[in-house]
Parts: C-alpha cells; structure tokens; sequence
C-alpha cells in the first residue's frame, strides 16, 4: 500500500517554482504516490501486466482526481484543471508522463532524492511502529470528512474578496483564481497588482460558473487572456483564427483591457 513508509523533502523546496498552493500538494502527492520498489500492476482489458519500477507510479485524468478530490469534493477542482497542473509539473521537469489510451505512467525525475536507499532500514523499523497510529490517524480523517467536520484545504491567494464580490466567494472560484495567477506565472506574465485585475475579471463575468468554465477554457487554449468559454455569456466566437493559430475571442470596447488579461 503507497501509504506506508515515507519520504524526504527538503526546505529549499520553499524557492521552488512548484512551491505555489495546489500545485505543491499536486507535487508531493506524485513523490508520496511513487513507488518505493519496483511492482507489477493489472491494468483493466489488458492481458500482459505493467512493469512499473521505483519511483513511478500508474495513473489516470480521472483517477487522479479522485485521489486528491474524492466524493464530495470534487467539484473544489476539475479533473482538467488538476491534469494541467501534471503537465505544467513536467514542464519544470519535475517528473514525466508517458500516455496511451488506457493510462498515464509517470515517473519522478530524481526520486532518489526523496526516497533514498540508504533509508530503507530505518523505514522498515518504523514502519512497524508507526503502521497503527497512521491507521487510526487516517480512519479518524475520513470519518470527519464524512460527517463534514473537515475541508479540504483551498490554496492560499494573492487576492481577498471584497463586499461587492462576496456572491463570487465559493470554492470553486477560490480554486480558479489560484490556476489563473499560476497559469499567468507559468508564461512569465505575473500580475503586478492581482487584486485590482483580478477583481476586475470577476466582475465582468458576474456568475462563479461562467469565471471558472473561463479560466479552465482560456488555460487549455493556451491563452494570454481570460475569455468566457464557447456557450456561455460573452463566449461566441467573433473572428476567425488566421492560418497556424489557435481560435481566440477578439473583445470589443472596453472590455481588451480585461479580457486580455
């Protein structure tokens, strides 16, 4: 069981560009999910097992999402919100994927670092010692879980929610606004003042649905801007995108400035 044993991290992990909310949970839940020792695993309509060696481990769009957002709280994020943060972790090279149509194999770059084999003496004594108490420590979680006593942690943000967007304060705009500042960071176009323009967007959206259907659409477009997602208010495409370019909604008026952003 991946739940058993543990592994390293260190504190200059803090100046990581990974170190940003959910993108470091996202982080430490692939080390924690990596294998410790090479495994075979069954994988559904597939006759042959999988080969999966230390410091990999099989996962999926769907089953991953159930891992960090099970039951109730899966709608805190979108299983392509939570897929984009995989793929951006691999664009810093912090691990690889390797997908087919059945499953994603991912590997941890360096895992050695995180889980050397020098510790594995020490966790094999530990491991008896502390199997009993992680049990009832993680019985004890779920339980509150279900009766509701506990929430799953929302990321931190550079932005507060003033009175005249408390309507806009749910936990899926929390969510959203945090992939929208990292998503921004990710292409080197941080904000200079994220609350200001982050507080602009949210107005002129009006509905937390249509901001986070927005933020999921624009980042898998690849996007330099926030626009409304096809379907939704203000998401008809007006031209059409020229040869070699993705299609992106040309704002009118004075809506560039936040559209564009």
């Amino acid at each position: 069981m991946w739940l058993n044993g543990w592994v390293k991290l260190w504190r200059k992990s803090i100046n990581s560009a990974v170190y940003t909310d959910e993108l470091w949970r996202l982080w430490c839940h692939c080390i924690m999910r990596a294998n410790h020792e090479p495994t075979t695993v069954t994988v559904d309509r597939l006759h042959e097992p999988i080969q999966v060696d230390r410091g990999q481990f099989i996962t999926g769009r769907f089953a991953l999402h159930e891992e960090l957002y099970p039951g109730k709280f899966r709608k805190v994020c979108s299983p392509s919100s939570l897929w984009r943060r995989l793929q951006l972790l691999e664009k810093l090279e912090c691990l690889t994927l390797k997908s087919n149509s059945r499953f994603t194999l991912v590997s941890v770059c360096n895992y050695e670092t995180y889980n050397s084999d020098d510790s594995k003496s020490e966790q094999q004594v530990n491991s008896r010692r502390t199997a009993g108490e992680q049990q009832v420590n993680t019985e004890e979680e779920v339980k509150e879980v279900q009766e509701g006593k506990k929430k799953p942690p929302l990321p931190p943000l550079e932005f507060t929610f003033t009175e005249d967007l408390s309507g806009m304060n749910s936990p899926g705009v929390v969510q959203a606004i945090a992939d929208w500042i990292a998503y921004k960071k990710s292409r080197g176009e941080g904000y200079k003042s994220p609350q200001m323009q982050i507080a602009r967007l949210l107005k002129r959206f009006g509905d937390p649905q249509v901001f986070i259907d927005a933020v999921d659409s624009s980042i898998s477009h690849n996007y330099a801007g926030c626009f409304a997602a096809k379907g939704t208010p203000n998401g008809k495409p007006t031209h059409k995108p020229g040869p070699g370019q993705k299609h992106q909604p040309k704002p009118d008026g004075d809506s560039a400035n936040v559209f564009g952003w």
